[in-house]
């Protein structure tokens, strides 16, 4: 089963969906990685699947509460917030790719 993944914004869509602009702003070794986040995220019905799994996902309480990241390359992390939709269907909200814990 799949679970959907919705982005907080379109830049993050178009990052996560196509490898080229990826790999322009991540790195290759960025790019694949994110890659393997998002294919993570994809069949993680939900937290505790999400950190049981390869991707080394941690919860990031102080500047990001209730979210889960995920290493990326260098300073890079994707940040993914739980979600659940109106009929029950649990997915997964992208937030931030990058360097994410800048204030």
């Amino acid at each position: 089963m799949t679970y959907c993944i919705e982005y907080a914004s379109e830049d993050l869509r178009e990052l996560c969906e196509r490898q080229a602009v990826a790999t322009r702003q991540l790195g290759r070794p960025g790019a694949k990685k994110l890659a393997r986040r998002i294919k993570e995220l994809e069949v993680s019905a939900d937290s505790v699947a999400l950190r049981q799994g390869p991707g080394d996902w941690h919860p990031i309480n102080h500047d990001w509460p209730g979210c889960l990241g995920g290493e990326l390359s260098g300073a890079s992390t994707i940040i993914a917030q739980p979600i659940v939709e109106n009929g029950g269907t649990r997915g997964w909200r992208v937030l931030c790719i990058g360097d994410c814990y800048k204030h």
